[in-house]
């Protein structure tokens, strides 16, 4: 770590559920307290699950001056959460858990994911609302798609998925209680209670801006350059940079694809120079242009002044819009 000169504006501590040991955690901040420098700080967020959630990890939270609790709730459902191997945690252990956050002068995140299989909407609907009017700092809530990662345990155990009609009910419903609610869509699977409470790490990476990924098998990019550590432990641990760290240069065209995948996933949109100068050839800038258009005339797309922008109506189908707009510079 000493190798940068570090003045970050925001921290991330995830990865799992990296506060399941405030004693464990208590170290870890005090080693980033003493090789960064934190003058700059405008977020420092730590994730959570709702059972690890205790007095002990409040007064770390407390001691540290974190900001922001990211809590992964996935589901108010006990089937869908049983199906999900999380069997003990219940709604009290949800309430539980807020009612210790409120306690401090912190802002919440919580992260659903779409139906989950086995998941009860109505009652998922009704908890949802009933958090959101007992918990005032509940001021973000990202709702995300199943995502089924290689050694997770949903990889192992397939589940069985849900009609892409429910999935799509579920969004909607969803949505409604949180635009409801006063929060606003800033992001594809992201809502939050005004601009203020966005969240501005994450933002960082939707804007392509530089990161550092500290630990085994972080990631992180500086300018051009992409770093990996590896995840064995043993590597990370030794004085070597080069035995744990993998570098690589990433390439105009793979940037371009990144830019384009992350930019249009939120609502500030992507500058239209900036592509340009990737792309670096008329013609196919030309022909990004007339895809851009047809995406337009359709209201799937948005061009404002000198910048691009997806619309909502765009995002539900973001992903075929991509493949479109990739072609014309790929070739």
């Amino acid at each position: 770590m000493s190798i940068y000169q570090i003045v970050p504006e925001t921290i991330y501590i995830g990865g799992g559920n990296p506060a399941s040991d405030p004693q464990m955690l208590n170290k870890i901040i005090q080693l980033l307290q003493k090789k960064l420098t934190l003058t700059c700080m405008k977020e420092y967020t730590i994730e959570c699950n709702p059972l690890n959630i205790n007095k002990e990890l409040i007064v770390v939270f407390k001691d540290f001056s974190i900001t922001r609790v990211s809590m992964g709730i996935q589901s108010f459902t006990q089937e869908a959460l049983e199906y999900s191997n999380r069997k003990n945690q219940s709604i009290n252990v949800i309430h539980n858990a807020l009612s210790l956050l409120e306690e401090i002068d912190i802002n919440i995140s919580i992260d659903l994911i779409s139906a989950l299989p086995k998941t009860d909407i109505l009652y998922d609907k009704k908890e949802l609302i009933n958090l959101l009017n007992t918990y005032k700092k509940i001021n973000h809530v990202s709702l995300y798609d199943l995502s089924i990662d290689e050694g997770s345990y949903f990889y192992e155990n397939k589940p069985l998925i849900d009609s892409p009609d429910f999935l799509n009910k579920y969004e909607i419903e969803i949505q409604n209680i949180l635009l409801k609610n006063g929060f606003n869509q800033y992001e594809i699977s992201n809502y939050s209670r005004g601009i203020t409470h966005e969240s501005l790490h994450n933002k960082a990476y939707w804007k392509y801006k530089n990161y550092i990924g500290l630990g085994p098998g972080a990631h992180g990019k500086i300018d051009s350059m992409r770093h990996e550590n590896l995840k064995s432990i043993d590597n990370y641990n030794s004085e070597n940079i080069n035995s744990y760290k993998i570098s690589s240069i990433i390439m105009p065209v793979e940037m371009l694809e990144e830019v384009l995948l992350m930019g249009l996933r939120i609502n500030e949109g992507i500058e239209l120079n900036l592509i340009k100068k990737l792309i670096n050839d008329d013609k196919k800038y030309e022909n990004f242009i007339t895809v851009i258009s047809y995406y337009s005339k359709n209201h799937y797309l948005l061009l404002k002044g000198e910048s691009l922008y997806s619309t909502k109506k765009g995002w539900n189908i973001l992903n075929t819009i991509l493949v479109d707009l990739f072609i014309t510079f790929s070739n």
